[in-house]
């Protein structure tokens, strides 16, 4: 829808019902909710005076959707619904999507209103879903999600299945947590059950609590568990009050350090073993002396002293009757030789491959690790990636201060895409005092990730000049070349015509 249509059609929505309109505090909790859970860098106004001031500037043309926005919350807070009604259709006109959901709602009440006619009812349903996909085609998830709401529950008459399930769609790819959870829920009911992660992470990101709880347990079941993601979930569960989900961690965590030691000791234990069994195998290989057999049985002294003559001789006789057998061969020097040789080849060839086990089994663990940390360094560009287009979507919305948390948490993560859109809100001081070097500061640490639209930022600063930046031509047109090496589309027509510039001014 134009932008230059909603005035008409927020007017026409106000005569529908005025007075269902200033019955706005039915529906406000979320709002409200949503304004004490504020962090402070949109002040909502206080004190006469300072409203007098507010409402002065917010009536001049072109004042930013977000000071009408701020008005009509602190009407609502005050219970002053008729002003808020009417900054929050300012609000609307000025295309803050969130007011209007607000005004869309309140039509959406009138429609089922008992005072009306049928036709006033029909127009405010009309009226109210047209301002829903106004936001929703703005990239606003509550938009598109409370359209999905509406479709499925049949609040525009009989439930429409096609448009319900796509504008579920668009809230979730907008990042709306609970779309995005319905999403993952009906993937982990199909044979596609791997594709539900995404989603999962997506609400788990906005804070869903039952998409921590699942993502937790997902990585922890995994075999070995990645305990350090579950990790990180489960700190984002504990920052809104879910510390169960620390201790689940804290138990794989115990667990899986036993589980490494255990298999330490056995692989300890193994090597113990097979040591044994090469000692002994070397014991084996050393030369032994083997005694000179006996011939025959010697006569003992007191015999041969007592024996008579016939005695002697039956001895003697007796003597020859017990000779010795034939002595039994051994084997040669050089062949206990050979056979030592042969035996300490087999150790060093068991010692060979021990070794080359070692170095398998090493090689493995450096793979694993090395796999482990790419599926980490994945998941955190993933979850910055996800930061980032949740920061555009509350930046389209004109929750500046949110895009700006969000911006931030992504370019900590090294999302370059984040760091030129947190320069931006730098540059223009949205959603953050405004701070030129800062600006700068991130839009070159975004060009040298290699984002063309950061370096192409830099040298329109440079080229145009403004506040803290002097005009140079010189470090324009180096920005502007950076730009079109990486693929910037008009970057290459914008040093043309600087050096266009400069012949001309010779």
């Amino acid at each position: 829808m134009p932008l230059k249509l909603l005035p008409a059609l927020i007017a026409l929505g106000l005569a529908t019902s005025p007075s269902v309109l200033l019955a706005m505090d039915s529906a406000s909790e979320d709002a409200a909710a949503r304004t004490s859970a504020d962090d402070g860098t949109r002040d909502a106004p206080s004190g006469t005076i300072d409203i007098a001031v507010r409402e002065e500037s917010a009536r001049r043309p072109g004042a930013p959707a977000s000071e009408l926005m701020a008005l009509a919350e602190h009407y609502e807070r005050l219970g002053d619904h008729r002003r808020a009604a009417e900054w929050y259709s300012k609000a609307s006109v000025a295309g803050d999507t969130r007011a209007q959901i607000k005004v869309a709602e309140t039509l959406m009440r009138a429609s089922t209103h008992a005072g009306l006619s049928e036709a006033q009812r029909e127009r405010a349903r009309t009226q109210g879903l047209a301002l829903l996909r106004h936001a929703a085609q703005a990239r606003n998830a509550e938009a598109a999600y409370r359209l999905h709401l509406i479709h499925a529950d049949g609040g525009q008459g009989a439930p429409h299945a096609d448009e319900a399930e796509r504008w579920l769609k668009e809230a979730a790819d907008a990042g709306h947590p609970q779309a995005s959870f319905v999403m993952a829920q009906r993937l982990l009911a199909t044979p596609n059950a791997a594709l539900a992660l995404p989603f999962l992470e997506h609400a788990a990101t906005g804070g869903h609590p039952e998409a921590l709880r699942r993502l937790v347990a997902h990585h922890l079941e995994k075999t070995p568990p990645a305990v350090d993601i579950a990790d990180r979930w489960a700190r984002k569960a504990a920052e809104q009050g879910d510390v169960s989900l620390q201790a689940q961690v804290s138990d794989a965590r115990e667990r899986e350090a036993q589980r490494i030691a255990a298999a330490e000791r056995e692989a300890a234990a193994h090597r113990d073993a097979e040591a044994a069994q090469l000692a002994a195998a070397a014991r084996e290989t050393q030369p032994r002396t083997v005694a000179a057999p006996a011939t025959a049985i010697p006569l003992k002294p007191a015999q041969a002293a007592s024996a008579s003559p016939l005695a002697i001789e039956d001895d003697a006789s007796m003597s020859l009757a017990l000779d010795a057998p034939a002595a039994t061969p051994q084997p040669s020097m050089s062949d206990l030789l050979a056979e030592i040789q042969a035996m300490r080849g087999e150790l060093t060839a068991m010692q060979q491959l021990l070794a080359d086990r070692d170095r398998h089994i090493a090689s493995l663990q450096a793979e694993l690790a090395r796999e482990q940390e790419h599926r980490q360094a994945a998941a955190v560009a993933e979850e910055a990636r996800r930061k980032n287009e949740s920061g555009l979507a509350a930046f389209r919305a004109g929750d500046h201060a949110a895009a700006f948390s969000r911006f931030d948490a992504a370019a900590r993560a090294g999302n370059a895409q984040a760091m030129n859109n947190l320069a931006t809100l730098y540059m223009n001081g949205q959603g953050v005092a405004r701070s030129t070097e800062r600006a700068i500061e991130y839009f070159t640490l975004s060009a040298n990730a290699g984002n063309a639209q950061a370096a192409a930022n830099l040298g329109n600063l440079f080229a145009r000049g403004t506040d803290g930046v002097q005009r140079d031509t010189v470090q324009a047109e180096e920005w502007y070349r950076r730009a079109d090496m990486l693929g910037h589309a008009k970057a290459g027509e914008y040093v043309r015509a600087l050096s266009a510039q400069r012949v001309a001014g010779n």
